[in-house]
């Protein structure tokens, strides 16, 4: 059994920077002297500037979150939005919640999520231009490692809302994981995802680059940790609304 931040949990940034480096790109960290915040791989012969980021906090599990979860929902019952609760433990269905409630309950998020999104579409263009790359395709590697406010469905949801007319360095996202399994009713494998996210109107990726760097990836994490198996599925949005993280816990 394998839990997140154990000896056998994969690291992300050392075997995409291994990935990188067998598929012929360049971690700019090695290659580029300077001061400024950059991004973290450069694939030339794909044209291709691309940046890590690692989502690894696990919001629910903060105690100011648990309170303003408890507030907001207070707040709904008392205008009406929702029912009130039949027992004092709180659950909910963010997709069946009221649009407003929603909202309420995904701004914050949005809000915090867009920092880093800004960050890296910042990393990607400030590194176009440093490698004098202009037309260079840029591509956000978006690792979920281990938190589990944020399923799949709910990126997905995020960066269309966030990359919607804006932070136009990021011509493609990946959301994929190593050391976060999901489940898919009707799939009888669990495992890590990877899922590609195109927003409208931005440059078109090199034919077969994304299919290399996937095979890649999952041949450098299945050779760590043998017997692991991506779960296959078509991304559709009932595919991603099923999708159940396999949370695995310690043994006392």
């Amino acid at each position: 059994m394998r839990t997140i931040g154990s000896p056998e949990s994969i690291d992300i940034p050392t075997t995409m920077r291994e990935v990188t480096e067998t598929l012929g790109g360049v971690v700019l960290d090695d290659a580029m002297d300077t001061a400024s915040k950059k991004a973290d791989y450069w694939f030339p012969d794909d044209n291709v500037v691309a940046e890590l980021k690692c989502l690894s906090e696990d919001l629910s599990q903060k105690p100011d979150f648990k309170r303003r979860l408890t507030a907001l929902h207070r707040s709904w019952v008392q205008r009406g939005l929702l029912p009130r609760p039949s027992s004092r433990t709180l659950r909910f269905d963010l997709r069946s919640l009221p649009a407003q409630c929603a909202s309420e309950f995904l701004d914050p998020l949005k809000r915090r999520f867009e920092g880093t999104v800004r960050d890296a579409n910042r990393q990607i263009r400030e590194s176009k231009k440093t490698l004098g790359v202009p037309d260079a395709v840029g591509l956000l590697l978006l690792a979920n490692d281990g938190n589990f406010m944020f399923p799949p469905t709910m990126l997905v949801h995020l960066l269309w809302r966030v990359l919607n007319k804006q932070h136009s360095s990021i011509d493609h996202v990946i959301l994929f994981s190593a050391n976060v399994n999901v489940k898919v009713p009707g799939a009888s494998e669990q495992g890590p995802f990877w899922i590609e996210v195109v927003p409208e109107a931005r440059r078109a990726m090199t034919t077969g680059f994304l299919d290399r760097l996937e095979v890649q990836w999952m041949a450098s994490i299945s050779r760590l940790l043998p017997g692991i198996t991506e779960v296959q599925f078509q991304a559709t949005q009932e595919a991603l609304d099923e999708m159940q993280f396999i949370v695995e816990q310690k043994l006392p």
